[in-house]
C-alpha cells in the first residue's frame, strides 16, 4: 500500500541528489583485453578499450561510464536493465508489444523498434546485437556475473565499431585469466518482493595459473531465481472480469550461466585466449497487466490472459582472441561464433479481436483462446583483425578489417481453433465460414497463420584512425570506415490470414562511409579539453513487396501501387565538445552535444489490410548534455552524482496513410529526457581490516512523451511515462575479502506505469511497471 509518510523522505532525498557531487568511478583492472598498460592515471580511475587502446578513463576523448564489477554489485545491477538506472542518457524498455524479451536501447535519444538496432552490444569485441526480424526477434545480453567491467559509449562508434553503433555501444568486458596470481570471487543472494514471490541467487568463478607466466583458466558457474509479482486473474468480458485467482506470481524468472577461458602465452608478446559462453533464460510467463483488472496503488497487477505464456532464450558464444607483440606495433585476432535461440508463446485472444473493429474484444465463448508459437534464432560469425600501435608518443593508430555473416530464423504459427465461431457470432451468420471470407480454411491444427523468415545479413569492413600528436598537449584524430553490406531474405507464408501460399526473395547492399574527426587538449595531467564530428550507420534491409487487392485504398492514399522491396540505411552527424577534469579527489566529466538523424527507417501502417512496409522517412534532431561528479570527500564518505539531459523531437510531420500520424512535427522522441543518479556511501571503521558501510542509491527519471502502441505508430490515447524516484538503499559489512549487506530496492514502490494499445480501435490498455519493493540479504567473497 502507497504510505504517504515517505512523501517528505522521498522529496528530501531528491533535492539533495542534486548536491551531490560525482558517478562513482571504479577499482583500476586487472587485465585490459590487450597486453599493453595504461598511461599514468589516478588509482580510483578504471581502465578502458573505448578507443581499442588501453586509456584511463579521464584520458579517453569520449563521453563514457564504466562500472566494475565491485559497483555493479552495491548498486544491485543484475541485468541490462539495470544499466540504465545507474548510466544518465540512456533509456532502456521492454517492448510494449512482446513478451518482455523484445528491447529498446536509446542513448542520447538515437532508438528504434525496427530494421537494425541503433546501439551496439558487444561482449568483448564480439557484436551480438539483433536485427528486428519477423515479429519477435530479441538480442541475448549477458546477465551481470563475472564481468570485471560494464563500457557505455555515448555518441556514435560506427568508425571503430561498425554498423548498429548510430546512438552508441554497450561493451560487457569479462576478466583475463591470470597468469601469476589466483582469484575466486563468489556471490549469493536471497530477496523477497512485496506482494510477489522470492528471488535467490548463487554464482561463483575462480582461476589460477597452471603454469605460471604461460597458462592459466578461469571458470563461472552462476544461477538465479527471480519471483514474480502479476497474477493471472478470471477472463475479461463486457460486464467484467472474475477477480479470483488462477496463479499468482506468474512472471518468475530463471537463468543459467557458465563461462570458461583458458589463456596461453607461448611465449613473450604472444598469447593465445579460446573462451566459450553459455546463459539460458526461462521465463514463467510474462510481466504485463491489464489496466482494467489492476489496481497498482495497491500493488494488484492481474493479467486476464487465460494462457500460460512461456519463453526461454539461450545463447552460447565461442571465441578466440589472438595477440601478438611486433615491436612497435601490435596484431590483434578475434574469431567468435555466436548463436542465439528463443522460443515464446503469446496470447493472441483478445489482440485479434481489438485488431478488427468489427469484433468485440472480450472473452464472448466459453474457453475461448487463440494464441501464437514463435521461434527465432541468431547465428553469427566474426572475424575482426586489428594492427595497432603500442602508444608511441606521437603518433597512435589502430587499422582493422571486419567480416560478419549472420543468420536468422524467425517462425510464427497462430492458431485460432475459435475464429470461424466468432465471426458467426458477430455476423448472426452460423452458416458462414473461414473459407467464405479469406479464402480458404484453417490449416491443420487450426493455423490461422504460418509463416517463416530466412534472412543473412553480411558485412564486410576495413576501418583506420589515426592520433596524431601536434603538441604535447594537443591531439588530432581522424578515422575512417568503409562497409559493404547486404541483406537477403526469404519469406514463406501461408494460412487464411495470409490469403493462401507465399513465397518471395528480396535483397539489398549499399557501401557506407563513417568517419569521424576530432581534436582534444590535454591542458595538463588533470584536464582534458576534446571536439568531435563523427558518423553513425545502420544497414538497410529488403522487404516482401504487397500489392494485395485489400490494400489497394492505402496505397492510393501514399501515391503508390506496390509497397517497396528495400529501403536503405539510416545516418546520423553527431557534434560533440566536452571537458575531463580532476581536482584532488573530485573527478568532473562534462559533454554536450548535437545530433542530425536523417532517412530515419520507419514502419507504415496500412489500417485498411492491416499490412506494413518500411521506408526511409524523416528526420530527428537530438541535442543535450552530460555531466558526472564524483569526490571523495573524507577518508569515509564518497559522493556522486550524474545527470543527463536529451531533447530528440523530429523535425517534420511523417504520415502514414493520410490523416494517420506517425510523429507530428516537433513530437518527441519516447525517451527520458531528463534524468540524474546519485549515490552516498559512509564507511565506519570497525576493526584492522574490517569496516561497516551505509549506501544509498537514488535515480530520477522525467516523465517521458507519450510512446507508440504495437502495430501503429504515435498514440495520443496512451498516457506518458510518469516522474518517478527511485531509492536503493543498503547497510553491510565488509572484512577483507568479504561482504555481507542488507539491502532494499524500489524503497518507496515508484510505480511509473508504461500504458499501450494493440490498436488504434481498442479500448483496452495494456502496462508494464517495474518490480515492487524488494528487501534481501546479498553475500560477496573476492580473494
Amino acid at each position: 500500500m502507497r504510505n504517504s509518510g515517505f512523501g517528505n523522505v522521498r522529496c528530501a532525498l531528491l533535492c539533495g541528489a542534486v548536491l551531490l557531487p560525482g558517478q562513482a568511478l571504479a577499482q583500476t583492472e586487472q587485465g585490459s583485453g590487450t597486453q599493453q598498460t595504461a598511461s599514468a592515471s589516478a588509482p580510483d580511475e578504471i581502465v578502458v578499450t573505448a578507443t581499442r587502446q588501453v586509456s584511463s578513463i579521464n584520458s579517453v576523448p569520449i563521453s563514457i561510464s564504466a562500472f566494475d564489477t565491485e559497483s555493479l554489485d552495491k548498486q544491485n545491477v543484475r541485468q541490462v536493465d539495470d544499466l540504465a538506472r545507474i548510466s544518465p542518457g540512456v533509456t532502456f524498455n521492454r517492448s510494449s508489444g512482446g513478451n518482455g524479451n523484445q528491447t529498446n536501447i536509446a542513448i542520447r535519444g538515437i532508438s528504434s523498434t525496427i530494421g537494425a538496432s541503433t546501439t551496439g552490444i558487444y561482449i568483448n569485441d564480439t557484436p551480438i546485437q539483433v536485427r528486428t526480424i519477423g515479429v519477435t526477434a530479441a538480442t541475448a545480453y549477458p546477465r551481470i556475473f563475472d564481468l570485471e567491467r560494464i563500457e557505455v559509449l555515448r555518441g556514435p562508434q560506427g568508425t571503430l565499431f561498425g554498423a548498429s553503433s548510430q546512438g552508441g555501444a554497450i561493451r560487457f568486458i569479462t576478466p583475463r585469466p591470470d597468469l601469476r596470481v589466483a582469484s575466486i570471487y563468489g556471490r549469493s543472494e536471497i530477496s523477497v518482493i512485496q506482494s510477489g514471490g522470492m528471488n535467490y541467487e548463487l554464482g561463483l568463478a575462480g582461476g589460477a595459473p597452471v603454469v605460471e607466466d604461460a597458462l592459466a583458466f578461469r571458470v563461472s558457474g552462476w544461477l538465479r531465481h527471480d519471483g514474480g509479482w502479476v497474477d493471472r486473474v478470471g477472463p475479461l468480458t463486457e460486464s467484467g472480469f472474475d477477480p479470483g485467482k488462477i496463479d499468482t506470481n506468474i512472471n518468475s524468472q530463471h537463468a543459467y550461466a557458465l563461462k570458461a577461458d583458458l589463456l596461453w602465452e607461448p611465449a613473450a608478446g604472444i598469447s593465445f585466449l579460446p573462451s566459450v559462453y553459455y546463459q539460458k533464460v526461462e521465463s514463467d510467463d510474462i510481466t504485463q497487466f491489464f489496466r482494467r483488472t489492476s489496481d497498482p496503488d495497491q500493488l494488484e497487477y492481474n493479467t486476464p490472459n487465460q494462457l500460460e505464456l512461456p519463453s526461454d532464450q539461450t545463447f552460447f558464444l565461442a571465441s578466440l582472441t589472438s595477440e601478438v607483440e611486433l615491436g612497435s606495433v601490435e596484431l590483434i585476432s578475434n574469431t567468435a561464433y555466436f548463436t542465439s535461440e528463443l522460443n515464446q508463446l503469446f496470447d493472441y485472444t483478445y489482440q485479434s479481436a481489438e485488431q478488427n473493429s468489427t469484433l468485440v474484444p472480450y472473452i464472448t465463448i466459453p474457453g475461448q483462446n487463440e494464441f501464437a508459437v514463435h521461434f527465432d534464432e541468431q547465428k553469427s560469425f566474426t572475424q575482426e583483425v586489428r594492427l595497432q600501435s603500442r602508444r608511441n608518443e606521437t603518433f597512435n593508430w589502430v587499422l582493422g578489417a571486419f567480416y560478419m555473416h549472420s543468420r536468422q530464423t524467425s517462425a510464427q504459427d497462430i492458431v485460432s481453433p475459435f475464429v470461424e465461431r466468432l465471426i458467426q457470432q458477430v455476423t448472426g451468420n452460423p452458416n458462414i465460414t473461414i473459407a467464405q471470407i479469406f479464402g480458404g480454411p484453417l490449416l491443420p491444427g487450426d493455423r490461422f497463420l504460418t509463416a517463416t523468415t530466412e534472412a543473412v545479413d553480411e558485412q564486410i569492413a576495413a576501418f583506420a584512425q589515426v592520433d596524431y600528436n601536434i603538441t604535447d598537449k594537443l591531439t588530432l584524430t581522424a578515422g575512417l570506415r568503409v562497409s559493404n553490406t547486404s541483406y537477403d531474405a526469404e519469406i514463406v507464408a501461408d494460412g487464411p490470414l495470409n490469403g493462401g501460399p507465399t513465397r518471395r526473395e528480396v535483397d539489398q547492399q549499399e557501401t557506407p562511409l563513417t568517419p569521424k574527426f576530432g581534436l582534444s587538449y590535454q591542458a595538463d595531467p588533470t584536464f582534458l579539453l576534446y571536439a568531435s564530428a563523427s558518423k553513425g550507420f545502420r544497414p538497410g534491409a529488403s522487404q516482401p513487396e504487397n500489392n494485395s487487392p485489400r490494400c489497394v485504398p492505402d496505397l492510393d492514399a501514399l501515391g503508390l501501387e506496390r509497397t517497396p522491396t528495400s529501403y536503405g540505411s539510416d545516418s546520423l552527424w553527431s557534434y560533440e565538445i566536452g571537458a575531463k577534469k580532476r581536482i584532488g579527489a573530485v573527478n568532473i566529466q562534462a559533454s554536450g552535444y548535437l545530433i542530425h538523424w536523417d532517412d530515419i527507417q520507419q514502419r507504415i501502417v496500412l489500417p485498411t489490410c492491416g499490412q506494413a512496409f518500411i521506408v526511409n522517412l524523416g528526420s530527428v534532431t537530438s541535442r543535450g548534455f552530460d555531466l558526472a561528479v564524483s569526490a571523495q570527500v573524507t577518508d569515509g564518505l564518497s559522493l556522486s552524482t550524474a545527470l543527463s539531459y536529451t531533447k530528440a523531437d523530429f523535425d517534420e510531420t511523417v504520415y502514414s496513410v493520410p490523416p494517420v500520424v506517425v510523429r507530428s512535427e516537433g513530437s518527441d522522441l519516447p525517451i527520458v529526457p531528463f534524468s540524474v543518479t546519485a549515490s552516498a556511501q559512509y564507511d565506519i571503521p570497525l576493526s584492522a581490516g574490517s569496516h561497516a558501510y551505509i549506501r544509498g542509491d537514488l535515480q530520477y527519471l522525467a516523465e517521458s512523451p507519450r510512446g507508440s502502441s504495437q502495430d501503429f505508430g504515435y498514440d495520443p490515447l496512451v498516457d506518458p511515462i510518469p516522474e518517478s524516484t527511485n531509492v536503493d538503499l543498503r547497510l553491510g559489512w565488509q572484512d577483507g575479502s568479504f561482504d555481507v549487506s542488507l539491502f532494499s530496492t524500489n524503497v518507496f514502490n515508484q510505480k511509473p506505469l508504461q500504458y499501450f494499445r494493440v490498436a488504434r480501435t481498442s479500448e483496452l490498455f495494456r502496462a508494464q511497471a517495474p518490480r515492487p519493493r524488494t528487501i534481501g540479504l546479498n553475500m560477496t567473497f573476492r580473494h
